[in-house]
């Protein structure tokens, strides 16, 4: 019989990311739980990996989308219902889910590479056994990211050292007690992981369900412009499209189809890398209505307007361009984001020919032929605004919208304040308020005494 590789995971027992007792609130029965060969630790990664992202908050704190008063209202979800107006108590003592997803991924990478290393690989296994330990590094990477864009402050140098960043858990033992690091920790380990994983990945993965190279390389890009580091991250963007670069025409797309792309982004040459949301009922059909300001800004000609919405028998416009399929929204890693994230690091480093042909490339792609016009920029502050306004018409419900709202408010040219209308009340996120980093969950804080980020 072929041997089962189980992990119980109990979320009674407490919350995921804290210490001591209540690091994550997992429990693995180590009865249960005995693998003890490559393929165990291949099954055991592949088998508790492909769970749904850590993107619910921000997407649901983001300005993509407004509910109507009867929408908001019948909402169940504490953390969905409050977070929509960033409120002081975003959980009422319910669990985060985007904590807990992160953090058990981040225990099963750390079980995997744990057991790897006590493995000695004869030759026909070492390219399996770096394979996946380089994914299990870049899973690991992955998640601190996440949780790095949803419960530290945004990365600023003169203060990343100072300002309280994540728990940090790069061991398998859940007793072992944890502190937060520092954002400028938190990075740093996120590029230690993505560093040590980038040799031992293959160029190409043979699903968009495992990491690559290109996707190694491409999360390094997103990291680097989130700190600042403009000549890094072009650097691995361009690393990156050197070995995965593909677009897809929009013009060979049908316009009518309510659902433009195949489910779990089967086939589709610009997914370097899948990952998706869980449902979210606060963004489910039956309550969305898209930005009506981010749908002003596309122009004639745009096949993105046609292609990622749809308007319902009820009037209200409808997001449908996933890369996912119909029932996810994906958040995973695209040539399409590489372009852009290359775009935007060219246009800050004063290289406007770059910026603009990397651009345009994606824009070509994106238009129908008889009205696409190259966009030109006279200065470099022209070219980064035209590149971020590409980065909102193009990223629509990926979960990268909160990331750029939190890095561009240090920017006043880019800052922006919020707003969301319930019931006659008027609810504002200001640029830099603590409200743009969530709260730790209650958990975190009653057991595993982490300090809570202040609203």
């Amino acid at each position: 019989m072929k041997k089962r590789i189980i992990i119980h995971y109990s979320f009674l027992l407490l919350a995921l990311g804290a210490c001591g007792k209540g690091f994550l609130a997992v429990k693995y029965d180590k009865s249960v739980v005995t693998p003890t060969t490559l393929a165990d630790y291949q099954a055991l990664l592949h088998g508790n990996m492909q769970t749904p992202s850590s993107h619910e908050l921000g997407i649901t704190g983001s300005d993509e989308f407004y509910l109507s008063n009867a929408s908001w209202q019948s909402l169940v979800q504490p953390y969905l219902k409050n977070g929509y107006i960033w409120a002081d108590d975003i959980y009422e003592q319910q669990p985060c889910e985007d904590y807990n997803r992160a953090y058990s991924r981040i225990l099963t990478a750390n079980i995997v590479l744990d057991g790897l290393d006590k493995l000695t690989p004869n030759e026909d296994e070492k390219q399996q056994w770096d394979q996946a330990k380089g994914a299990a590094l870049y899973f690991r990477a992955e998640k601190f990211y996440q949780l790095a864009q949803l419960f530290c402050k945004p990365y600023y140098k003169e203060t990343a050292t100072i300002d309280p960043g994540i728990a940090l858990r790069l061991s398998p033992d859940v007793e072992q007690a944890s502190q937060r690091a520092s954002v400028a920790e938190t990075y740093q380990q996120i590029c230690a992981d993505l560093l040590a994983a980038l040799p031992l990945l293959p160029v190409i993965s043979q699903t968009n369900l495992h990491p690559s190279k290109a996707a190694a390389n491409a999360l390094f890009a997103k990291t680097y412009l989130l700190m600042g580091d403009y000549v890094s991250a072009a650097g691995y963007a361009a690393d990156c499209l050197s070995q995965q670069n593909m677009l897809i025409n929009y013009q060979t797309l049908s316009k009518d189809s309510n659902t433009p792309f195949p489910a779990y982004a089967e086939g589709n040459e610009e997914v370097i890398l899948l990952s998706y949301t869980a449902n979210i009922p606060i963004v489910a059909s039956s309550r969305f209505n898209a930005d009506t300001t981010l749908l002003a800004l596309y122009q004639s000609g745009d096949l993105r307007n046609a292609i990622f919405y749809r308007t319902n028998t009820d009037g209200r416009i409808l997001f449908k361009g996933s890369y996912a399929g119909s029932a996810y929204y994906f958040t995973g890693l695209s040539t399409s984001e590489v372009w852009l994230i290359s775009a935007e690091c060219h246009a800050r480093l004063g290289q406007l020919g770059k910026a603009m042909n990397d651009i345009n490339t994606l824009r070509k792609t994106r238009f129908s032929p008889e009205q696409y016009v190259p966009l030109e920029a006279a200065d470099e502050q022209q070219a980064l605004r035209l590149v971020l306004e590409e980065r909102r018409l193009e990223l629509v419900m990926r979960g990268t919208r909160w990331e750029d709202l939190r890095r561009l408010n240090n920017e006043p040219a880019f800052a922006k304040t919020l707003v969301r209308q319930v019931n006659d009340q008027r609810y504002e996120l200001l640029p830099n308020s603590p409200r743009y980093v969530w709260p730790l969950p209650d958990d975190a804080i009653n057991f595993g005494h982490l300090t809570q980020n202040p609203r």
